[in-house]
């Protein structure tokens, strides 16, 4: 990681997750995870939704979360998404923080 220049003194760092808005999302992804995996050789159409939205919930989470801890050690720093490719089918994207220098 390179390094980068603190914010300016007296500015204390904002959460940028302390709305209800990511509890909820947050609670949307506990909720998922206690439904456990499917049995291997009988996963329904409703087994294969709820896996897939929990990765795909706890992934951006743990993103989500690598932001809120640089933004409160106040570091410089933003989110970018890219859209890599998208159909009705798929869907690639990458999201990562960007540090200012």
């Amino acid at each position: 990681m390179a390094p980068v220049a603190p914010r300016p003194p007296g500015r204390r760092p904002v959460d940028p997750l302390a709305s209800l808005e990511f509890a909820a999302l947050r609670a949307v992804h506990w909720s998922l995870s206690q439904g456990g995996l499917p049995p291997a050789a009988e996963p329904t159409p409703a087994d294969d939704v709820r896996v897939v939205t929990f990765f795909v919930v706890q992934e951006l989470l743990a993103v989500l979360e690598a932001f809120r801890r640089a933004c409160l050690r106040g570091e410089r720093c933003h989110l970018v998404v890219n859209d890599l490719g998208r159909s009705r089918e798929r869907v690639v994207i990458d999201i990562r923080i960007v540090y200012e220098r």
